[in-house]
């Protein structure tokens, strides 16, 4: 005989369609994997900074990450922070250090509270960023 399942309230319900629901997960999780990187927002770059054609024209802010010694940081995220008074967006969420703790970045003019987490500390610096100019601006822990 088959019997109707109960939940703990002993109400009828529905069996679960376990096929339909892993399927329907597999389905959900292809999407958001699809979606990754796609929002203007959402994006972090490597340390080339991607807009700059040579280092005689880039424009935006560029410096290294460094430990109290002096010491390169590879692989750092910095992230930068419009400073009041700076109506330019921040184009990406940060920029990855390279193997020489070196990062680029084109950021539009405006004043920015540049940041880097360690395991340990947080650096930041407020830096400028003048129409048509590179600014140079290291951080260190």
């Amino acid at each position: 005989m088959n019997r109707p399942n109960r939940d703990r309230t002993g109400r009828n319900v529905r069996p679960v369609q376990r096929p339909l629901a892993v399927a329907a997960v597999v389905a959900l999780a292809l999407v958001l994997v699809g979606c990754e990187g796609t929002g203007g927002d959402a994006q972090v770059s490597d340390a080339g900074g991607g807009a700059a054609a040579g280092p005689s024209d880039f424009v935006g802010v560029r410096g290294r990450v460094l430990t109290s010694d002096g010491a390169p940081v590879a692989g750092a995220v910095v992230a930068a922070a419009a400073l009041p008074g700076t109506t330019a967006a921040v184009p990406e969420l940060g920029v990855i250090t390279g193997p020489d703790g070196s990062y680029a970045w084109p950021l539009p003019p405006g004043r920015f509270q540049l940041s880097v987490q360690g395991e340990q500390a947080v650096a930041a610096v407020s830096v400028a960023v003048e129409p048509g100019k590179a600014t140079e601006a290291d951080i260190r822990f």
